[in-house]
């Protein structure tokens, strides 16, 4: 009976992960069936050096663009040498940068049997897979928190994760670790939360900053030791190692190329509105009704963004502690982030999937709300109950509450 009653309460979780891996797998289908739906293409590699060659070396039917190239190609560079040690980290823009996330290419060259031919599909298998994952653990975590269990769909209706999905990013991938972190968090299984967690900064550098944040909330909140914060807070540190690594192998650190899109708080925004505003005149009607599109997104976005902090400041949950971070690099992104709307769209996607699990309290979170008080009785009641005598209720004159009165 028991079995039949879980069965029962991850119908809907799954329902909302078989949704976001649908409605992924149709984005996926709409990038690849212009192009015979070869999923090379959605790697979206350059044709011309230096990237380009080594794919076609490597697999000759390989689908390279003559021009709109996109990051997918460098997923695909760091799955064909993982560990930086070969040929190919020479020919990326950015080397360091490039390997600081390495996670989701690692796990499409696991997916693909080690067959460098075989990424392409491998990478968009671990980008669904990742997003039947994410969904399924945002339901948990909404019945977790207390709340529906369809909010779940959150992941779904997601298009940062959309977007990733279909051009082979490690969006979908970073979320899912994120939840499943968060989860297990709430649930109270501490280990299994730092280990999703570490795995998360792999993914994805912001989410770096998760672990430590929710550390530093317990500590405030006085609802753990120092010892077990300190283990909670310690979960980037294999990332961190691995960036050591990438020092030694690669000669500089991740972001020492000013890779990452960060600078003044809120100049990408402010730059970004006002190039499109100036677009808006210009005589292509394909350029004006995009920047019309990406002003409105923007300014959405943005303020949807300052709502959510705002009941994120209160800080009554673990999503609250999450969220604060990932906002703050949001007010830091430069236009290369903000220039863009997939971009803009991707960036956000961490911040907007945590936002169903807001303002929940803490104590309700985490198993230990406290009891409720009892409720006072009027003080005539209390007194004809301590003589055990008999309480009459009669109407008084000109108003319409009925209080109790002695006899």
């Amino acid at each position: 009976m028991l079995a039949a009653m879980r069965s029962r309460r991850l119908l809907v979780p799954v329902a909302c992960g078989l949704a976001a891996a649908g409605l992924a797998g149709l984005a996926v289908v709409a990038a690849a069936r212009p192009q015979g739906g070869d999923l090379s293409a959605l790697v979206r590699m350059a044709a011309q050096p230096p990237l380009g060659p080594d794919a076609l070396a490597r697999d000759p039917s390989f689908h390279v663009l003559p021009k709109n190239s996109y990051d997918g190609q460098f997923y695909w560079a760091v799955a064909a040498d993982p560990l930086a040690t070969g040929s190919v980290h020479d020919d990326l823009d950015d080397p360091p940068y490039r390997y600081g996330h390495p996670l989701y290419s690692w796990l499409a060259l696991l997916a693909s049997g080690g067959q460098v031919r075989a990424l392409p599909e491998a990478l968009v298998a671990v980008g669904l897979l990742a997003m039947l994952v994410a969904g399924t653990a945002a339901g948990l975590l909404a019945v977790a928190l207390g709340r529906s269990a369809w909010w779940g769909l959150a992941v779904a209706l997601n298009p940062g994760l959309l977007v990733a999905v279909m051009n082979d990013l490690a969006e979908p991938l970073a979320a899912a670790l994120l939840l499943l972190g968060l989860l297990a968090y709430v649930r109270g299984r501490r280990g299994a939360a730092i280990a999703a967690f570490a795995l998360a900064s792999f993914a994805k550098e912001p989410l770096l900053l998760v672990a430590p944040a929710l550390a530093a909330w317990e500590l405030v909140r006085r609802r753990t030791t120092l010892r077990d914060a300190a283990a909670l807070a310690a979960a980037p540190l294999p990332a961190l190692a691995w960036w050591v690594w990438l020092r030694v192998q690669l000669g500089s650190w991740p972001f020492a190329g000013g890779a990452g899109g960060l600078g003044t708080p809120l100049e990408g925004w402010r730059r970004a509105l006002l190039e499109n505003g100036r677009k808006l005149y210009l005589l292509d009607p394909d350029t004006y009704q995009m920047a019309d599109a990406h002003i409105a997104l923007l300014l959405a976005t943005g303020a949807l963004l300052a709502v959510l902090a705002a009941v994120a400041l209160r800080l009554r949950g673990p999503a609250d502690a999450a969220f604060l971070p990932l906002v703050l690099i949001l007010v830091c992104v430069t236009i290369a982030v903000t220039g863009y709307p997939k971009d803009l769209l991707r960036a956000a996607a961490f911040a907007l999937v945590l936002a169903p699990f807001l303002g929940r309290s803490a104590a309700a979170a985490l198993g230990d709300a406290p009891e409720r008080e009892p409720e006072r009785q009027p003080q005539g009641v209390q007194q004809a109950q301590g003589r055990h005598e008999p309480v009459v209720e009669r109407e008084r004159p000109g108003r319409d509450v009925v209080d109790a009165q002695e006899a």
